[in-house]
């Protein structure tokens, strides 16, 4: 149970991060000329942060629990990421949108920055996963013969090879 709960919530992670690359990025061209485009833009962080530790922290406590070091760390370390970040660019989003007036293009220029800092994070974060990912235990393949190579050849002949792999 746990192994499904701990993909499950790896899946999550990676494919909020991933949204979150594709919906921000819109949000860099938007004009900000009233106090909702603003308010907008910082719900749309506020909720991807909390979403992010929600499953970053469900993630970490079954890779744990599965005695998944790799797996749990990144999650623990993920779920650091949105707290930190949530307050971090989140609070200077407040701070920002507080003192925003229309056609402010000082305020606009800050806010901006903050939103292209956080996606940055976002890309950086996405990258990241997926190596850990790439280089975890979570997915198992095997091969049979154990020395086999795909293709390779004897005397003319193919030599059967087949390459199973599985999740968990």
């Amino acid at each position: 149970m746990f192994n499904v709960v701990g993909f499950i919530s790896l899946l999550a992670v990676m494919f909020w991060v991933y949204y979150s690359l594709l919906g921000g990025t819109p949000l860099l061209i938007a004009k900000y000329e009233t106090a909702n485009d603003s308010r907008l833009v910082r719900g749309f962080f506020h909720v991807h942060y909390k979403f992010l530790m929600l499953f970053a922290a469900l993630g970490a406590m079954s890779f744990s629990i599965l005695d998944n070091k790799l797996l749990a760390s990144a999650l623990a370390c993920e779920f650091a990421l949105g707290l930190i970040a949530m307050r971090l660019i989140v609070g200077r989003m407040d701070r920002i949108r507080n003192t925003m007036a229309a056609l402010d293009i000082d305020a606009t220029r800050s806010f901006r920055k903050i939103i292209s800092g956080a996606l940055a994070l976002n890309l950086v974060n996405f990258l990241t996963m997926l190596a850990v990912v790439y280089n975890s235990t979570l997915i198992h393949c095997t091969k049979t013969p154990p020395d086999c190579v795909l293709g390779q050849k004897i005397d003319g002949q193919a030599v059967p090879c087949t390459h199973v792999c599985s999740i968990f």
